[in-house]
């Protein structure tokens, strides 16, 4: 599944929320102005948030906040909360007339921020529903071309867009965050990542960004955008933000092709999602200290779907096989036979045997595939995964214990772990 995950940059592999460590970084702030299509002023003209007068000599914008600068090359969509107010404010800045519009809520934080003064600028009487502000098209800041080939630069309704921050107008770029993702998928927006496994830009962003890490390339679109007069304030704020477990470097949200085990999506033959499973096993067990029950219950209720798939040379090969027309083979025949030969000649075969080696001249594919138009997943599976499910292999299938078992130590940590 193409979805957005936690990427490491310095092991160039995808991460579990297990595998997080959290640390504190200052991180830029800025305020941006994207300014709207021509044909949609006129519906802010309608809406009363604009004069006529005033489109014709100022610039007329959707005021965004970020904290992720580099995010913005992939931006293809501005989302709004459909039931909040919303303004316009004018002034002037570096020379140029603008008009932006933004919540009402936080007008006074943003043009402090913006280093207004009273009597610098004028608020609309006006105001509009975020619904009303649905399809308005704009211009993206610095892309001069939409790199996909899906509608884009268009505002959107999306509930999660609060006033506790920002500007109530929320950059979306659906292939960097999972919000986005969500609000991509519901209005159709391509999940465009143009960021390599390095972390680097691909050649689909413009030239001036080609080639640039992503984790440093921070203050050169921020001078691109004061450059074009579209910069309305920056600063910095410390926040937590997530590490690399191994690589103790900080993480990127990135779509990529990846394998998921999905939390709520239900058993078949069950009636219940492997999430509401968890849940109620959770309160056959006893929990010493007590409060460990607590801690794990909030850990399986908020967990997203679990990535089991990692970028990596070494480790347990996902036993999955792909044609030539991107048909995944995963069956549960299918597993069962690369494990058969996996306790014959160990794990190393997978990597040394053909498909046909590994499957079984007489394992009977399914419609659509041939031994010959097979290739091998190149992945392996989360190391997490293989802990967490040793102790079965150990004690119940070689040892013959029984479940579920007596006692089992662990240490805090595995709160997150398993």
């Amino acid at each position: 599944q193409l979805k957005p995950i936690h990427w490491s940059v310095g092991c160039e592999t995808a991460l579990a929320e297990a595998e997080l460590e959290y640390k504190d970084i200052s991180s830029p702030s800025i305020f941006v102005n994207f300014p709207v299509a021509k044909e949609s002023v006129k519906q802010l003209i309608e809406l009363g948030l604009v004069e006529g007068s005033e489109a014709e000599s100022s610039k007329v914008c959707l005021m965004i906040w970020t904290t992720t600068p580099w995010t913005l090359t992939a931006n293809l969509g501005v989302a709004v909360h459909p039931h909040l107010d919303y303004k316009a404010i004018s002034y002037e800045k570096n020379g140029e007339k603008f008009v932006s519009i933004l919540v009402t809520e936080r007008i006074d934080t943003i043009v402090q921020a913006g280093g207004l003064e009273a009597g610098q600028y004028s608020v609309s009487k006006s105001a509009a529903k975020g619904s009303e502000l649905e399809g308005l098209w704009y211009l993206h800041p610095f892309v001069e071309k939409n790199p996909t080939d899906k509608d884009a630069y268009k505002v959107i309704l999306a509930e999660y867009v609060t006033t506790e921050d920002g500007t109530g107008l929320v950059h979306i770029a659906p292939g960097h965050g999972l919000e986005d993702y969500m609000s991509g998928q519901k209005y159709d927006l391509a999940i465009y990542s143009p960021v390599l496994d390095n972390g680097c830009y691909d050649d689909t962003v413009p030239k001036w960004l080609r080639g640039k890490s992503v984790l440093e390339v921070d203050p050169v679109i921020n001078n691109n955008l004061r450059e074009k007069g579209l910069l309305f304030a920056e600063g910095e704020i410390v926040h937590s933000y997530p590490h690399c477990w191994r690589s103790k470097g900080p993480v990127i949200f990135r779509a990529t092709e990846q394998w998921f085990i999905s939390v709520d999506n239900e058993l078949p033959g069950i009636g219940k999602s492997l999430r509401q499973l968890a849940l109620e096993r959770v309160k056959s067990v006893k929990w010493i200290p007590a409060w460990g029950q607590k801690r794990i219950e909030g850990m399986l209720e908020s967990r997203p779907d679990w990535c089991i798939s990692r970028q990596r040379s070494w480790g347990l090969p996902i036993p999955v096989f792909v044609n030539s027309a991107a048909q995944s083979l995963l069956t549960k025949e299918s597993v069962l036979a690369v494990a058969k030969r996996i306790a014959e000649k160990g794990s190393n075969c997978w990597f040394t045997d053909s498909p046909r080696e590994l499957l079984g001249e007489d394992f009977d594919l399914p419609d659509g595939f041939i031994f010959d138009d097979l290739e091998k997943e190149e992945n392996i599976i989360d190391v997490w995964f293989e802990s967490g499910c040793s102790w079965y292999s150990v004690c119940v299938k070689e040892a013959g214990w029984p479940v579920p078992v007596d006692l089992y130590l662990e240490g805090s940590d595995q709160h997150r772990g398993w």
